[in-house]
């Protein structure tokens, strides 16, 4: 090309993007749109149109815990794990110890997770920390019907729920 812009003299001129090109990265797309179709709307969405009746009721874990989500908005639990900043401080430290207590929930959006339970939990004996109650989520599990809940806490620890 010379100095002013223009092809220089017998040089062929140029032609845009190949058509091959063009197909692969159509396909190429059209891949990456399926394959995330296919994991966010089989293998991982939230159960649709979710509400409290959904929630309310009896859960068992699978280590033995078991919550209760009342109509009201108040909740029980016993024998649950909690992370160490919201386990009383009179509980056995350790991965096996199992509270008891008290609180009230309602239902909401988890951030990046999905639909589910925001949690203030008041566990029997008091917090660790002396503030007297902590905040736990209850995410359901699976893109069908909502029979399963994952419990966790602010240090990502958790346990899996089913419906009694």
């Amino acid at each position: 090309m010379s100095a002013d812009g223009a092809a220089p003299q017998g040089a062929a001129p140029s032609k845009g993007p190949r058509p091959l090109f063009v197909a692969l990265g159509a396909v190429a797309l059209l891949l990456v749109l399926l394959a995330a179709w296919a994991y966010f709307g089989l293998f991982g969405g939230p159960p649709p149109d979710v509400d409290e009746s959904d929630l309310t009721g009896g859960w068992k874990g699978n280590r033995g815990g078991q919550m209760h989500f009342r109509e009201d908005g108040r909740f029980s639990a016993e024998g649950i794990a909690l992370s160490a900043a919201c386990a009383p401080a009179d509980a056995p430290p350790g991965e096996n110890a199992r509270v008891a207590g008290t609180g009230t929930w309602k239902l909401g959006e988890i951030h990046d997770e999905g639909p589910g339970a925001l949690i203030t939990f008041r566990p029997e004996g008091g917090s660790g920390g002396g503030a007297g109650s902590c905040e736990m989520k209850a995410v359901f599990v699976g893109p069908d019907s909502p029979t399963s809940l994952y419990l966790t806490h602010d240090d990502g620890g958790g346990q899996v729920y089913e419906r009694k």
